[in-house]
């Protein structure tokens, strides 16, 4: 089973003391991604099984797209 931080499958049979502990993200980080997947009609954004670092990484991009889009006067319409 590959690791969840590195991909590598050789990870997780690595010194404990080098393993980087995953944490979940926040349940308000889980309201503002839904949220934010919701207002750019891209219900795939949304991953419950992100951690805090993944979570936070995520939610920079799709803010960032969502305040391009109101800049640039873009109007989307929903997914049907």
């Amino acid at each position: 089973m590959p690791d969840k931080v590195s991909g590598d499958p050789q990870q997780e049979n690595s010194n404990p003391r080098e393993a980087v502990h995953v944490v979940a993200m926040t349940a308000e980080q889980a309201d503002h991604l839904k949220s934010l997947a919701r207002q750019l009609s891209e219900p795939d954004a949304f991953d419950e099984t992100l951690s805090r670092i993944e979570a936070m990484k995520r939610i920079a991009v799709l803010e960032a797209r969502l305040a391009h889009e109101r800049r640039s006067g873009v109007d989307r319409l929903p997914r049907t």
